[in-house]
């Protein structure tokens, strides 16, 4: 027994402190993972919503434009859109985006791909794009 005790119990600590060393890496690797999926994703969404959010832009329909982002936001994972028109026009955005974002605020969001921001209902990543050939303005999303 003394001699299981022996070889055990510095197993057992040497395995503890391994585990507690490496949870810094992990949580810093998973992080990381974490932005890189929902920056691939906001990039995704942009390039995929650019022409038919062209054809509402040229038309000036805001109401459709408002439904064609209520409905890309029906997904749990997308949280709230927005589009800031780069002349005096008016921004279009979804009900559920957090009143920290707003087209005059959008200097803030430049400084990276992301911004972690904290709400009431939950911590986002905001994420801003402007897809290539998008002369009319920059839109932006939301994620959980």
């Amino acid at each position: 027994m003394r001699l299981s005790l022996r070889f055990v119990l510095p197993l057992v600590l040497a395995l503890g402190a391994f585990a507690y060393a490496a949870v810094p890496l992990v949580d810093r690797l998973t992080l990381q993972w974490f932005v890189r999926d929902l920056d691939i994703r906001a990039s995704l969404i942009a390039s995929t919503a650019h022409e038919p959010l062209q054809d509402l832009i040229q038309t000036g329909n805001r109401t459709r434009m408002l439904q064609f982002f209520n409905r890309i936001t029906q997904d749990e994972r997308l949280f709230a859109m927005g589009f800031c028109p780069s002349g005096a026009g008016q921004e279009v955005i979804t009900p559920t985006l957090p009143a920290q974002i707003r087209c005059t605020e959008l200097a803030s969001f430049a400084s990276g791909p992301g911004h972690l921001l904290r709400t009431v209902r939950c911590w986002c990543r905001c994420a801003r794009s402007r897809p290539p050939a998008f002369p009319s303005g920059t839109w932006w999303s939301s994620t959980t």
